[in-house]
């Protein structure tokens, strides 16, 4: 003969009862109706002629913009840079902490062009690159300075040294932007 074995106690609920289903899901904020459509983006109109991207005072930005669908042709060769930006010459104050940004800019262009694109569009005379090359222990040392618009910034940069190698066989070029 078989005894049934007696039934397991109610479970016990220290809480509360035990959660029902989820909540059905609601659209909407507030359990309202959803949001209408955005519509159509916003353009701005910044009058006949602009480019998308037509920035003078950025570096980064090509001259004339980029437009979708037309294709760059690079330069063949880059020079590897970094430029100094800092309030001070390195050269005159030892153990200065600056920051630098790093460019890879055509050999073929001359300094003069480094020089307007440094700038970011503003005027570049009066302005000129000094190369330096650091010392060590927070020491820089001035090398060539080229000063915009003479007969020695209007020189090819490959022409200078400051080619395809710098970089990579060799040192990258520090330079600093400063008024002449």
């Amino acid at each position: 003969m078989y005894v049934a074995a007696p039934a397991p106690p109610p479970p016990v609920y220290i809480a509360g009862p035990p959660p029902g289903p989820p909540p059905a899901f609601v659209v909407g904020w507030d359990h309202g109706p959803p949001p209408p459509p955005l519509g159509h983006p916003v353009f701005l109109d910044h009058g006949p002629g602009y480019v998308l991207g037509d920035h003078p005072r950025e570096p980064h930005v090509l001259p004339g913009g980029h437009q979708p669908g037309v294709a760059i042709m690079f330069d063949e060769a880059y020079c590897h840079f970094r430029v100094i930006d800092s309030p001070y010459p390195p050269w005159q104050v030892h153990g200065l902490e600056f920051d630098f940004e790093t460019f890879q800019v055509g050999i073929d262009h001359d300094v003069d062009f480094l020089i307007r694109r440094l700038r970011k569009g503003m005027p570049a005379h009066g302005y000129a690159v000094s190369e330096i090359r650091e010392l060590g222990n927070g020491m820089w040392d001035r090398m060539t300075t080229y000063m915009y618009g003479t007969q020695q910034s209007a020189q090819k940069l490959r022409d200078i040294g400051w080619d395809e190698r710098r970089g990579r066989e060799l040192a990258s070029v520090w330079i600093y932007l400063h008024r002449a």
